[in-house]
């Protein structure tokens, strides 16, 4: 007899939510030279953080996107909201030194999704 074969999807819960990542809003630095950007901290969250899938990266290969990577957050409902003008930074070893920019936002069942693109130099 033949056992019948079942795939489960993985899901999100608190163990994969481990990387802290910070979600930042961007803008250039006052003073004599205005040169540069500051960013001041919006929301910081743990995450999960995997490759994009192939249909992320046909939609960011039409845009020139090189370097990408999704993220998943718990929906923080009303604390913060998401954004495309704001950037993310990951605190891994990594992803250290990147800034992030929000390319697409995926709101599902009390989680967000983001598709990142890594190739903006510091914004």
């Amino acid at each position: 007899m033949m056992r019948k074969k079942s795939i489960k999807s993985e899901t999100t819960h608190n163990g994969t939510l481990n990387t802290p990542v910070e979600f930042c809003s961007t803008k250039v630095a006052s003073g004599l030279h205005k040169h540069g950007t500051t960013n001041k901290v919006e929301y910081k969250a743990w995450a999960e953080i995997y490759s994009s899938s192939l249909k992320d990266i046909e939609i960011l290969k039409s845009r020139g996107v090189k370097k990408s990577v999704t993220i998943i957050i718990r929906d923080p409902y009303g604390a913060y909201q998401t954004d495309n003008k704001h950037v993310v930074m990951i605190h891994s070893p990594r992803y250290a030194g990147v800034v992030w920019k929000i390319e697409d936002i995926r709101p599902k069942g009390g989680y967000i999704t983001f598709l990142l693109n890594g190739d903006n130099d510091g914004v």
